[in-house]
């Protein structure tokens, strides 16, 4: 599929901005300090707004019937007239996935490199909004150019996808590093190694502060390179000749999938992409320039009827174990490209971000079940490589740019404060080492900060095409009825005179009722007491409902002690 390129302008590169102290900048980030996810930051001054990336979160498994999370925009809605741009750093979900909800309120321009760019005309194209969208390509080699009074000089960095930027933000109040995820790697597979020659040159003069990913400060060293992995496929495709073959991984990894192709070349299988995402987002590699393969390495899911399964390699989405994951309903026999034979090669290059830790050992235990031979990182050395970088890499990029303050982003608290431990090691002082989270304002004025107010922030869910409305008190009723199920209470009376004719139970995922039909009955005696006990207070059926309701949960608790969702419906005949 093409998608239209003519939105893409040229850029404002009018004569940087040169610092004044006293002007004040604020920094607020609005999702990634708090959680891994949804990485969102505010750069505000008086009359400019830049947003740095807009992305999505995941639900853990405890959150019922929510497919993503999204940041809490309203802040940014209701200052909509002064944001200037929107920054990109990368193409993954959690930088990319809500820019559309968000430009269903605000009418901002998005700013990326040209892989990332193909990944949201995608996004923006599935959702009717790519005509109307402005959409400016950052060329590095280009230098700076301007979004609003923010100066922007954009460099490469390294991680898992190609084409991740690192920018240097030029306010009056100061030099701001944004580098959000990165390592330093100087063999990629695909695409240009960290720049640090331009970091340093930029650096010069003096930073005000880093903002720096901070997700491997546990891990000690340098994160490996990407192109570690391929001698790894290629002894675990290597040896599994004559069975069917997956490899899942993150569906923007076009790296990895790279070296998956050109290792199932070697073994004479053609690689079959499963899922919707793999499958799009090879194509936009493809037609970006950023993945070229062998002809007749890929086919589709139609072609593969022509092919045994060991002459073929499945890509497949589902590495997180997102529930109606294209690996989740191969795993349950509810994939119809594909039925996972005994015996099957799964082989998991990613490993899951906090908050998903059970959701793929769910998705592991079920493959093994199954009869396939899973391999994971927990027992097979050298198969998923982090994007992130480690302690090394942090403290590399904390020497480089030598800033007065320091700010760890994309990780939890947890992470935040390793990090805030390791580089305070290296003789910067802990003060100036900030752990903000979400929603925290920070304000820069005379080279120094003070912390500002509290920006309200709700957790923002997205079931299906519904933006939010999904409170804790639907979630809370989801969780019940996943646990001990659903009794409806039909309270029938008469309109002349307000008697009680009768109560009706019906009951779903909580007890059979032939077997139960004692529990029963004292339900709705209890009902029908409540009922009575109210009925000459006057016709506030709703308060009449909360109370047969409440009145049938704790006396249920009390029998059985099974909390299941009630519901009650008052019926005048």
């Amino acid at each position: 599929m093409k998608f239209l390129q003519n939105n893409r302008e040229h850029l404002n590169t009018k004569p940087p901005v040169i610092a004044s102290l006293g002007d004040s900048l604020k920094i607020i980030p609005l999702g990634g300090t708090t959680d891994v996810t949804k990485n969102l930051y505010v750069y505000e001054t008086k009359d400019d707004i830049l947003v740095v990336d807009c992305g999505i979160g995941y639900p853990s498994s405890e959150i019922l019937g929510v497919d993503i999370l999204i940041p809490d925009t309203s802040y940014l809605i209701k200052k909509k007239e002064k944001i200037r741009g929107i920054l990109i750093t990368h193409g993954h979900e959690d930088h990319i996935g809500a820019l559309s909800y968000l430009l269903d309120q605000v009418s901002a321009p998005i700013y990326a490199t040209k892989l990332v760019l193909g990944f949201i005309e995608s996004r923006l194209e599935e959702r009717n909004m790519l005509k109307s969208a402005r959409l400016f390509l950052i060329e590095p080699h280009l230098g700076s150019f301007n979004i609003g009074e923010f100066t922007i000089t954009p460099f490469y960095v390294n991680h898992s996808i190609p084409d991740s930027l690192g920018y240097c933000i030029q306010t009056r109040a100061g030099k701001i590093f944004h580098v959000a995820d990165f390592k330093f790697d100087f063999s990629p597979v695909i695409g240009h190694v960290f720049d640090i020659a331009r970091a340093s040159q930029l650096a010069k003069g003096g930073v005000l502060a880093l903002l720096s990913d901070c997700l491997g400060s546990n891990s000690p060293g340098f994160t490996t390179s990407e192109s570690e992995i391929e001698a790894t496929f290629d002894t675990l495709i290597g040896k599994a000749k004559g069975k069917q073959v997956l490899i899942t991984t993150i569906s923007s990894n076009i790296s990895r999938m790279y070296q998956a192709i050109i290792v199932a070349r070697k073994y004479g299988r053609r690689v079959v992409p499963i899922g919707k995402s793999i499958a799009k987002n090879i194509e936009i590699a493809q037609r970006t320039g950023y993945l070229s393969v062998p002809e007749g390495s890929l086919i589709l899911d139609d072609q593969k009827r022509k092919f045994r399964d060991s002459e073929v390699l499945y890509l497949i989405a589902g590495a997180y174990g997102q529930p109606g994951s294209a690996l989740v309903k191969a795993a349950s026999d509810a994939n119809r490209y594909i039925k996972l034979q005994k015996g099957a090669v799964v082989i998991f290059s990613a490993d899951p971000i906090p908050g998903i830790f059970d959701q793929v050992d769910n998705l592991i235990n079920k493959l093994i079940i199954k009869g396939a031979d899973v391999y994971y990182s927990e027992i097979q050395d050298n198969l998923h490589v982090s994007g992130h970088g480690s302690q090394g890499d942090l403290q590399l990029l904390a020497s480089i740019v030598h800033p007065k303050y320091f700010i760890p982003i994309g990780g939890t608290p947890k992470h935040m404060r390793s990090y805030a431990e390791l580089i305070a090691k290296m003789g910067f002082p802990r003060e100036n080492i900030l752990e903000l989270l979400e929603g925290q304002e920070i304000i820069f004025k005379q080279g120094s900060v003070t912390l500002g107010e509290k920006v309200p922030t709700n957790e923002i869910y997205i079931d299906g095409l519904q933006v939010g409305g999904i409170g804790p008190a639907i979630l809370r009723d989801r969780q019940m009825l996943a646990n001990d199920g659903l009794i409806a209470l039909f309270v029938t009376i008469s309109k002349a005179n307000n008697s009680l004719s009768d109560i009706k139970i019906i009951t779903r995922g909580f007890v059979y009722p032939e077997e139960s039909r004692e529990l029963l009955d004292k339900t709705t005696k209890i009902a029908k007491d409540t009922f009575t006990r109210h009925i000459g207070k006057g016709k506030d059926y709703p308060f009449m409902k909360s109370q047969i309701e409440k009145a049938v949960l704790e006396f249920l608790y009390g029998e059985i002690e099974r909390r299941p969702l009630i519901v009650s419906e008052i019926i005048e005949i």
